[in-house]
């Protein structure tokens, strides 16, 4: 009768550990499938931004390049200029976006408990990095054509139409200018608060991750300074315009402008949708890592727009 007892409750445990076992199995399977659906959305989301991102270039691009071959004449007074500064005043506004979605991001380095994967964390901060860059390149191309007053006119309104027009081109050059050595002032503050977690014997904070924070940090400022000169050195003047012309570039311009306007409306509803989707990603991945005893480091990737090498001080040119 003992035996018999003994035998059926051998075979009663192994009966649960095999249940258990067998639970253990399909939650894991159930935690990859919805690991594996959560980076499937994020690669839909991300292809459709590549898509956006690329109209958005193409758009500001078309616009810089037809405003910089244009210049204001007497019938034309002062519509190219203001085209000019309005487009700068856009763009201005779009560093302003990229950088505000940055530091959403990079708040993440100063919590215990992360929101992000790292490797998602450091290729959105390199992404939002390069559009911040673009914009400014493109700010010192149309910054260069303001144009400035070199031809002299007898006192009439011809003289103070230019005279005003040059004035206000120095404006917008000198207020740029301005506002570039406060960016640098104020990644200059960023970068000293960085390098004292180097001090501490005992860092509370990923130091990798800081590296990578203050090497970035350091291309920016080498990239602001070299704008700089690029504004002050100035480019060729472009080709005066006839009031009729002017009014078409104004028409030009503003259907470019609602193109453009529609797809950044897009492009910031998309990175709002991503950095939603990375967080349900990552705990999905921290869901499954802590079912398989394993660290999500081992997972595969979330992929996410590449960004490439920007190029040192020496190379950097503005097209």
């Amino acid at each position: 009768m003992k035996k018999q007892l003994t035998i059926a409750l051998t075979l009663l445990l192994g009966t649960t550990a095999f249940s258990q076992q067998t639970a253990s199995t399909a939650r894991i399977t159930q935690l990859e499938q919805q690991f594996t659906a959560s980076q499937a959305k994020v690669q839909r989301l991300v292809s459709h931004l590549k898509i956006v991102d690329g109209k958005i270039e193409q758009e500001i691009t078309s616009m810089v390049t037809m405003l910089n071959k244009f210049k204001d004449s007497h019938d034309s007074k002062s519509r190219v200029l203001g085209n000019k500064e309005k487009l700068i005043k856009d763009l201005r506004a779009s560093i302003k976006f990229y950088s505000d979605q940055r530091k959403k991001i990079a708040n993440d380095l100063k919590l215990t408990t992360k929101r992000f994967r790292a490797e998602d964390m450091q290729k959105l901060l390199a992404f939002l990095d390069k559009k911040m860059l673009t914009r400014l390149d493109q700010i010192v191309a149309i910054t260069k054509h303001l144009g400035e007053y070199k031809e002299i006119y007898d006192i009439s309104d011809r003289f103070r139409r230019d005279r005003n027009n040059t004035r206000d081109a120095d404006k917008t050059r000198n207020k740029l200018i301005k506002d570039i050595n406060t960016g640098i002032t104020n990644l200059e503050t960023e970068r000293t608060k960085l390098d004292k977690y180097f001090d501490n014997p005992n860092p509370t904070k990923e130091l990798s991750q800081i590296s990578h924070e203050i090497s970035a940090i350091d291309m920016k400022i080498k990239v602001l300074q070299n704008s700089i000169a690029e504004i002050m050195y100035g480019g060729k003047d472009g080709q005066k315009v006839s009031r009729d012309k002017a009014r078409t570039i104004n028409d030009l311009v503003r259907t470019q402008n609602n193109k453009l306007s529609a797809n950044l409306q897009t492009m910031n509803r998309g990175l709002n949708q991503l950095y939603m989707l990375l967080q349900s990603t990552k705990r999905a991945s921290d869901a499954l890592a802590k079912a398989e005893g394993s660290t999500s480091a081992k997972l595969p990737q979330t992929p996410l727009p590449k960004t490439e090498q920007t190029p040192s001080k020496q190379d950097i040119k503005v097209q």
